[in-house]
């Protein structure tokens, strides 16, 4: 995915998840850019989201 069509799509998966009231942290923007780019795989991701949330929950 381009750069510029990254950013837009973060930021518009942003807004709308605010919309809903739900708070993205910069963890967790890094983390789906993360997997976005290739730099995780889609288990890594799902296994650090998963620690967010439980973390979160605290």
């Amino acid at each position: 995915m381009k750069v510029n069509n990254l950013e837009s799509a973060m930021k518009n998966a942003k807004y709308s998840l605010e919309v809903e009231g739900l708070n993205v942290t910069p963890e967790m923007n890094q983390l789906v850019k993360d997997v976005l780019e290739g730099r995780i795989t889609e288990a890594e991701f799902e296994r650090q989201a998963l620690a967010i949330a439980k973390q979160a929950k605290r």
